[in-house]
C-alpha cells in the first residue's frame, strides 16, 4: 500500500462537538514509487496550499513575519510556568489487567467514583471553561493505571489551559482534571513543594535552573500572561512559529514571550481578565474588553502603526471556533 494524499483542514470544523481538525487520507493499494502529497486547505480556495512531499515535513507555511517579533524585554512562558500535557485517559497496553478507554472513566455527571471536575480542549473558550463532566478518580484504576498519569499536585494550582488546535487560554482554579487535548501551564512557584520524577525529568529536558523559574514566576500574575496568551499579538506569533502545523504542542506554547514587567504594572490587564472571566460566565459580549487588551498589548510590546497594521489585517476573530482565525 501507500500513502498517496493527505489533505489537512485546519480551519474547518466538520463535525459538531469534536475538538480535533479534520484530514482526509488517500491510500493506493500499490506503491507507485510517488512521494505523499500533502494539501494545504484554506477557507478561500485560492489560497490552498501544496505542501512539501515529505511526510515527516512540518515546515508547511512560510516562517518569515512580515515584521520582527518584539522579544526585547520578555520571558518565554517556559521560564515562568511549568507547562505540560494532561492525562492520557486510557488503559496502558501493556497492562492486561487493565482495559478501558476514556469513555469509561468519564461522565456527564457527578457519581459517586466520578468525583472530580473534568473537561477538555474542545470546551475550551477564550478565557473560559464552557463545559465540565466528571472523570472517575481515585479508584483502583484512575489515575493509578492510566497510561499517563502525572502527577496529582498538577491539577490543584491556579492554571491556565491551552487548547492544542484553538491555540486559546482559559483560566481555571478550580482543581479541573483534563486531558492531553489541553495544555497547562502553571507558576513554578506553586510546584515548587513537589518533588518527583516527572518534575526532574522536565526541567533536564528544559536544561533550566528550577529555583531561577520558580523566582521568576512570583513576579507574576496568571491572569496578565492570560491576557498576553489570547492577545491578537500572540495569535499573530503563534501563526509565524507554527509552520502550518494543525497542534500546538507544549514545546511551542513554551515559547510565547511575554513581557516582564513589575506586577503593579500588571494590573491593568488583570483587572480587563477579571472583567471578561465574570462577563463570559454571565454570557456577556466580551469584544470590547478584548479590543482593548489588543491595544494594551500593542503599546506594550512597542509596536509601530504599521506593524498593528499588518496584525489586524492578518488575525481576525472567529465568532463560530472562539479562536483568531489565521
Amino acid at each position: 500500500h501507500q500513502l498517496a494524499q493527505i489533505d489537512f483542514y485546519p480551519d474547518h470544523y466538520v463535525f459538531d462537538g469534536i475538538g480535533v481538525k479534520s484530514k482526509i487520507i488517500f491510500l493506493n493499494k500499490k506503491n507507485n514509487g510517488k512521494d505523499t502529497t500533502r494539501i494545504l486547505h484554506r477557507p478561500n480556495p485560492t489560497d490552498e496550499i501544496i505542501l512539501p512531499n515529505v511526510v515527516s515535513a512540518k515546515k508547511y507555511l512560510p516562517d518569515i513575519s512580515e515584521f520582527e517579533f518584539p522579544m526585547e524585554g520578555t520571558l518565554k512562558l517556559s521560564e515562568i510556568c511549568f507547562v505540560s500535557y494532561g492525562l492520557r485517559l486510557n488503559s496502558d497496553k501493556e497492562d492486561k489487567d487493565y482495559k478501558f478507554k476514556k469513555e469509561d472513566l468519564v461522565s456527564e455527571i457527578k457519581t459517586t467514583i466520578h468525583i472530580r471536575p473534568y473537561t477538555e480542549g474542545k470546551y475550551l473558550d477564550r478565557y473560559v471553561v464552557n463545559k465540565r463532566l466528571f472523570i472517575e478518580w481515585g479508584t483502583e484504576r484512575c489515575p493509578g493505571h492510566l497510561v499517563r498519569a502525572t502527577f496529582p499536585e498538577l491539577y490543584t494550582p491556579e492554571k491556565l489551559l491551552l487548547a492544542r488546535q484553538k491555540r486559546i487560554a482559559a483560566y481555571s482554579d478550580e482543581n479541573l482534571i483534563c486531558d492531553n487535548t489541553i495544555i497547562m501551564a502553571i507558576l513554578a512557584k506553586d510546584l515548587c513543594k513537589v518533588e518527583n520524577i516527572n518534575i526532574r525529568k522536565y526541567y533536564t529536558n528544559l536544561k533550566a535552573d528550577r529555583k531561577v523559574i520558580e523566582n521568576n514566576s512570583g513576579k507574576f500574575n496568571l491572569k496578565f500572561i492570560l491576557s498576553i496568551i489570547n492577545s491578537k499579538l500572540i495569535a499573530y506569533f503563534i501563526k509565524y512559529n507554527n509552520k502550518g502545523n494543525i497542534d500546538y504542542y507544549p514545546d511551542d506554547w513554551k515559547k510565547i514571550p511575554i513581557k516582564n514587567i513589575p506586577l503593579d504594572e500588571q494590573e491593568p490587564f488583570i483587572g480587563l481578565a477579571n472583567k471578561i472571566l465574570v462577563a463570559k460566565q454571565q454570557g456577556q459580549d466580551t469584544a470590547d474588553l478584548e479590543k482593548q487588551i489588543d491595544q494594551m498589548v500593542y503599546q506594550l510590546y512597542n509596536l509601530t502603526s504599521e506593524e498593528i497594521e499588518i496584525i489586524e489585517k492578518e488575525i481576525v476573530p472567529d465568532s463560530k471556533n472562539k479562536k483568531m482565525s489565521i
